[in-house]
């Protein structure tokens, strides 16, 4: 078996059928087999994929375990030489899986790669980074000195395959099964977000390339998992997003930095929950009190 494509589903039914079927459309240069870990939706019928065609294996988890935690229940019934970690938000453009597969094949010191992402209107989406986030890069913004990290980043890659200093997001991240098997998959600390910046992190420090391979081409539609359930779910996973950060701070950088971003997140947080409840504006106040919590129960379980 040549890649194992892993796709985690939660309570995404039409969005996935339409991922699975891109796959089976595009997919011709390589064996595959597509594994579907379910986070326990509350709604799954597996029989509706197997239908669709293509290899497919099913996992259904008794429990919501996150983003990373159910990729690395698929990790363990995969078989193929490399895995695809493909977002169930996404729809394959070309060949790309065997457009990445051929490339990792061709170039044994790469350990990690991804292709151009693009939003369903075909402008660039969010493929990569050039370097990794630092505690830096997040006091800046918060100071209002730059933009979002990700906006600094180049979307997509114009030109040839290049290494990175970065990470290639996890909506469509290819990685040999051999790294996985020696350096461990995902890190269940996280639950959602910055998973796959770690995992980049750990391989990139164990001296392998991460890589953007442009003409392996996807669409991504992203935050199409989270954001069509509207504002609540919003604003959970801007705190999953939060908590997350501080997690992957806590693994790179120093305690005393990620202390000072922790006491900058409070005090602009404190300064806009005043502000926005003088105003009356409760849906700020109600996102600016779900912020502070986040942030005493990052303080409480001694993540910083």
């Amino acid at each position: 078996m040549d890649v194992s494509i892993i796709i985690v589903n939660y309570n995404t039914s039409e969005l996935l059928k339409d991922c699975i079927r891109s796959v089976v459309e595009h997919t011709k240069g390589v064996s595959y087999e597509i594994i579907i870990v379910d986070n326990n939706s509350e709604v799954f019928i597996s029989e509706e994929y197997l239908s669709i065609g293509g290899n497919i294996k099913t996992l259904q988890l008794a429990d919501n375990l996150g983003f990373g935690k159910a990729n690395n229940e698929g990790i363990k019934i995969a078989s193929g030489e490399f895995v695809l970690f493909l977002n169930s938000d996404t729809l394959l453009m070309n060949d790309a899986i065997s457009i990445l597969c051929s490339y990792m094949r061709d170039n044994v010191e790469v350990g990690i790669c991804g292709g151009n992402l693009y939003t369903k209107d075909g402008k660039p989406n969010m493929s990569y980074t050039e370097s990794f986030p630092t505690v830096g890069d997040y006091m800046r913004l918060l100071m209002g000195m730059s933009v979002s990290p990700d906006k600094d980043s180049n979307f997509n890659n114009i030109g040839k395959p290049k290494a990175l200093g970065g990470y290639v997001s996890g909506a469509d991240l290819m990685i040999r099964r051999d790294l996985l098997e020696r350096y461990g998959g995902f890190d269940p600390d996280f639950f959602m977000y910055f998973e796959d910046v770690e995992l980049c992190y750990r391989i990139n420090r164990r001296g392998f390339l991460i890589e953007s391979v442009p003409s392996a081409n996807i669409i991504h539609l992203q935050g199409g998992s989270t954001t069509s359930k509207g504002e609540e779910m919003s604003i959970k996973s801007r705190c999953f997003l939060l908590t997350s950060e501080f997690i992957y701070f806590s693994k790179t950088e120093g305690s005393l930095k990620v202390r000072m971003l922790w006491v900058s997140y409070m005090i602009k947080s404190l300064l806009a929950l005043a502000f926005y409840s003088c105003i009356g504006n409760g849906n700020k106040s109600t996102y600016w009190k779900s912020i502070l919590s986040v942030l005493k129960n990052v303080h409480a379980k001694k993540i910083i």
